[in-house]
């Protein structure tokens, strides 16, 4: 699961809509995480995968979600960044492909069905919104699934 985040990282990040994976020899640690949100930095984006793996019947894909937290000082800027990931993820939908998109020889299709969702303030007064996409997905990371 984990090289599929990374994947949907770099995909987003190769967008302009998040900023790049955070690796431990990072010294900003202003970026994206895998599955859940440090403490530190207060501006930071988190992927995570939930969900049970389900058959979708749709050309042998399989149904998860993905989970996008934004957080930010500034209530304005974290709107807009989870705005930005909305608009994106929005956008890749292509009927002509079959509302397909490959990245790296893997095949996701994004459901974007409800909008960002205001989650609030954390315990150090930065803001918070939160964005689910169920995907349809069959990777060649580990078979038909990360």
């Amino acid at each position: 699961m984990e090289q599929l985040l990374q994947l949907l990282i770099k995909f987003f990040a190769d967008g302009g809509v998040v900023p790049p994976e955070v690796k431990d020899d990072d010294t900003n640690r202003e970026g994206t995480y895998l599955y859940e949100l440090p403490t530190e930095p207060r501006n930071a984006v988190s992927f995570n995968l939930y969900g049970q793996l389900i058959p979708s019947g749709h050309k042998q894909f399989q149904l998860t979600h993905l989970q996008i937290v934004v957080r930010n000082r500034d209530s304005a800027v974290a709107a807009q960044m989870i705005q930005r990931i909305f608009d994106f993820a929005t956008s890749l939908t292509d009927p002509e492909k079959d509302g397909i998109q490959e990245i790296d020889g893997n095949y996701f299709m994004f459901d974007v069905q409800n909008g960002p969702v205001r989650i609030g303030q954390d315990a150090h007064q930065n803001m918070l919104w939160s964005l689910s996409i169920p995907i349809k997905c069959r990777t060649a990371i580990g078979g038909v699934y990360g």
